[in-house]
């Protein structure tokens, strides 16, 4: 009996010696900039090495508590971690992504750089392979930002009601194919659908959804456009457009060409839109085209561009 009770005692200690990064929905600190920054995530039981990372990024002043946890469930299923990055707080108390709003004028901290970073130590720390983006609102607009900005360490970005902002067009000028999706809601009002071209709402000015795709397309020279619509499951339609045969990725093995998606989400306002559409399995579906088939986990994984045959622009009337 004193032998039993030794071996328990000897296997709760090891148990609680393990690193915290190795149990499910962690609260964990990294250090940027001179702070510790907060993430969370959830780390599917027996987990692969060589495991894909996927980066879900919340709204404007929609931090970890208030952003939906639905990637999890697939993430067990499929086998991959889940990060859910904080952004820092503002002067009204809130998370939010540094983007370039006017109201964080005077804000310098580069969350583009932590996001990378973050990543970088990651897939160090739990030897994991691709990194896959996604997030809503202000953290949809981050998905825009970091492809164009800062292209090479995301394998594939997927933003819901996220917005483009005018200036990026001539800041920026990625090199790399950029694998892209785009869920929006025809009637939000806090991004709208048709863009603000003079900031009227405070955002600050940026275009349209059909221009933000319309880049992308044009970006990724695909060359083939196909339209169908989603399974009903709420009281908006859901038109998928996708526009495909882009220049070639450099995903290892394959290479598999670009595509860019458009899920509109016809008379939806201002959210996840998963009350129409499943949109994480969506999102998953599109990520899963650019896996590595043998998972490798690469020190330097990159994305650089390799040239594709002549863009044929995609009609963006759906």
């Amino acid at each position: 009996m004193l032998h039993l009770f030794k071996r328990s005692i000897l296997s709760l200690a090891a148990f609680m010696i393990l690193p915290s990064f190795l149990f499910a929905q962690q609260k964990e600190t990294f250090p940027f900039e001179g702070e510790q920054r907060e993430y969370y995530l959830h780390i599917p039981k027996d987990l692969k090495e060589g495991a894909p990372l996927v980066l879900v990024l919340h709204g404007y002043a929609l931090p970890y508590d208030k952003t939906p946890k639905t990637m999890d469930a697939i993430a067990d299923r499929e086998g991959f971690v889940v990060c859910y990055p904080q952004g820092r707080k503002d002067y009204k108390n809130f998370n939010y992504w540094n983007i370039g709003y006017p109201v964080h004028k005077n804000e310098t901290n580069d969350d583009v750089a932590f996001i990378k970073e973050l990543s970088k130590f990651l897939r160090k720390k739990l030897s994991l392979s691709q990194v896959f983006m996604c997030g809503f609102s202000n953290g949809g607009d981050m998905c825009y930002l970091t492809a164009l900005s800062s292209p090479g360490f995301i394998s594939a970005y997927a933003s819901v009601a996220g917005l483009f902002m005018v200036d990026w067009k001539e800041k920026y000028n990625p090199v790399p194919a950029l694998p892209f999706m785009e869920i929006h809601g025809t009637k939000d009002g806090a991004v709208r659908w048709d863009g603000d071209y003079q900031g009227a709402d405070g955002w600050g000015k940026y275009i349209s959804v059909k221009d933000a795709v319309g880049y992308m397309i044009l970006h990724n020279e695909c060359t083939s456009m196909s339209v169908d619509t989603l399974r009903r499951k709420g009281p908006h339609m859901v038109i998928r457009t996708k526009w495909a045969g882009g220049r070639r990725t450099q995903v290892p093995e394959f290479f598999p060409r670009s595509e860019v998606v458009l899920c509109k989400v016809v008379g939806s306002t201002h959210g996840w839109q998963e009350e129409d559409m499943d949109t994480f399995e969506v999102i998953w579906e599109f990520f899963k085209r650019y896996l590595c088939k043998s998972k490798t986990y690469f020190e330097d994984y990159s994305l650089e561009a390799v040239s594709g045959p002549q863009m044929v622009q995609g009609d963006l009337k759906h």
